[in-house]
């Protein structure tokens, strides 16, 4: 099999591949997902010279435990529970502190989240408008930063990862109503956060 065929496959199918030692089926998801990883890594750890090894880590992970994923469960919601388990292992040795009490907040409206959607990359920006837009990005990471874990986490995932309630939901492991609390009441925080920094879209 060429690899453009493999690379029209699902994450999913890449996995089987992967369990049948096509190493370059490997190569791809390494591909699709290194730098996503590298982003959520370094918002939930914060250090940068934790970024490269946890996410290494998590990768080597993908391949010592492929025996473990259960075909066709959604590949990137088993990698991402992976990778937050690294993250927070490292938390608690770097802080000592990772357990947080789920607290019940109102239902998150689904109107909010389109603010945030035009961070999304846009091909027909200019170059100037590529670098507003970036500022605003980091701009939005630098306020999710300040925002407690147990809320920078679910942002972390919901804003920047762009993943759905249902794989959130999966990976931290809580009901989806909780989540959807979660998100609600951490997008109100950072609202106030920005409105402080004077960001706006």
């Amino acid at each position: 099999m060429s690899r453009r065929d493999l690379e029209e496959k699902k994450d999913e199918e890449l996995m089987l591949e992967c369990r049948d030692g096509n190493m370059e089926a490997f190569d791809i998801l390494f591909d699709r997902y290194r730098r996503p990883i590298l982003a959520y890594v370094y918002q939930l750890v914060g250090d940068y010279a934790d970024v490269e090894s946890i996410t290494q880590e998590a990768f080597i992970r993908v391949f010592r435990y492929i025996d473990t994923y259960q075909y066709p469960k959604k590949f990137s919601t088993w990698f991402y529970t992976i990778v937050r388990n690294l993250c927070i292992d490292r938390l608690k040795v770097i802080k000592k502190e990772r357990e947080n009490v789920i607290s019940d907040f109102l239902v998150y409206g689904e109107n909010t989240k389109s603010e945030f959607l035009k961070l999304l990359p846009d091909k027909t920006l200019t170059p100037e408008e590529i670098a507003q837009r970036n500022q605003k990005i980091n701009a939005v990471r630098d306020a999710i930063d300040e925002l407690d874990p147990i809320y920078k986490e679910v942002i972390t995932l919901f804003v920047l990862q762009k993943l759905s309630y249902d794989d959130i939901a999966d990976i931290l492991g809580v009901p989806s109503g909780t989540l959807r609390s979660r998100v609600h009441h951490g997008l109100k925080i950072l609202r106030s956060i920005m409105e402080r920094k004077g960001i706006t879209f």
